[in-house]
């Protein structure tokens, strides 16, 4: 009985990481038309005072017809 109680008071003690979602757009700089299939890459790593610590995500995409492209919001947890 006593570990069915501390089970769901542990499930919340790992550290969890998020971010907002990111939209890019690519256009031409003299005729500002949009550019389709530029390579996006997003990336997500952790730092603190000391300087990085870890690598989170990375994502690679690429532009629409519109040249726009739009990164998931991510969400990270940690088990250490």
């Amino acid at each position: 009985m006593g570990l069915a109680l501390l089970l769901p008071a542990l499930a919340g003690c790992y550290p969890s990481y998020s971010a907002k979602s990111i939209t890019t757009r690519v256009l031409y700089s003299e005729t500002k038309t949009p550019i389709q299939g530029v390579i996006d890459v997003a990336y997500w790593g952790l730092e603190t005072q000391n300087g990085p610590t870890a690598d989170l995500m990375l994502l690679e995409s690429t532009t629409d017809s519109f040249g726009t492209n739009a990164d998931p919001s991510p969400s990270f947890w940690s088990s250490q």
